[in-house]
């Protein structure tokens, strides 16, 4: 698990060492964070520009590249998604019932 700062809070911001080992649906992507205990969840699409920033990079100490992870920022039936391609996040929206994306969690104090 590594540990940042909350971009919003300044509390604390716990991201998990490793994602999902596979692709699913929105609503089954909130439940797995779920079923990691209390407070795991989908990061927020800033949360993910901050773990982009300092995890990610030329030499990531996550190995996210080149995959689309869901966020937790909903509208409807649509939910954004983040592509992470190299040193470039991409934003994108998917419908949460019929795309399936990686997912991370993440849980903040």
């Amino acid at each position: 698990m590594f540990e940042l700062v909350h971009p919003v809070s300044g509390g604390k911001l716990f991201v998990a060492k490793n994602e999902f080992e596979k692709s699913m649906k929105w609503k089954d992507a909130v439940n797995s964070c779920k079923s990691l205990g209390r407070g795991w969840r989908l990061p927020t699409t800033r949360e993910f520009e901050l773990i982009h920033e300092k995890l990610g990079g030329t030499v990531p100490k996550l190995d996210l590249n080149n995959s689309e992870y869901w966020t937790n920022d909903v509208e409807g039936d649509w939910a954004k998604t983040i592509l992470w391609y190299g040193s470039v996040l991409m934003n994108s929206e998917k419908h949460k019932d019929y795309h399936e994306c990686h997912v991370l969690a993440v849980r903040s104090t």
